[in-house]
């Protein structure tokens, strides 16, 4: 039996001690990453500053503050201008999420760039009054 296209045990060492660095290092960038998502936090308001809205990764609603502004409006623009900027933070928590996914897999990455291309863009503002 020939044996001689085998790799050598040191060779063998070597790989596994490299693929183990490799792996120290994603699991580091891992661990940044989701210390970055954790830490995500987007504001956005109205022009007029009727509402503020901010948002965590994923989009979850951390907090809505009505401003002066708030109760001229009628109800039905209360509420489409809540959804705006409410819509407005969340594109930017997805943008920052996918920034972040970027550290981890690299931006030539096929799942990153699904990820940044599932982030759809923000509607202007529209005056409903």
């Amino acid at each position: 039996m020939d044996l001689s296209g085998l790799p050598t045990a040191e060779a063998l060492r070597q790989f596994q001690a490299e693929h183990q660095a490799r792996m120290a290092q994603l699991k580091e960038r891992a661990a940044d990453v989701r210390a970055r998502l954790a830490a995500t936090e987007i504001t956005a308001s109205s022009r007029d500053g009727a509402v503020t809205v901010v948002v965590g990764a994923g989009g979850v609603l951390k907090e809505l503050r009505f401003g002066p502004k708030a109760g001229e409006l009628p109800l039905g623009k209360l509420s489409t201008t809540v959804l705006q900027a409410y819509r407005q933070a969340c594109a930017g928590a997805s943008a920052r999420s996918t920034e972040a996914m970027s550290a981890l897999v690299g931006p030539d990455n096929p799942s990153y760039q699904m990820l940044r291309d599932a982030v759809p863009p923000v509607a202007a503002e529209e005056d409903t009054e």
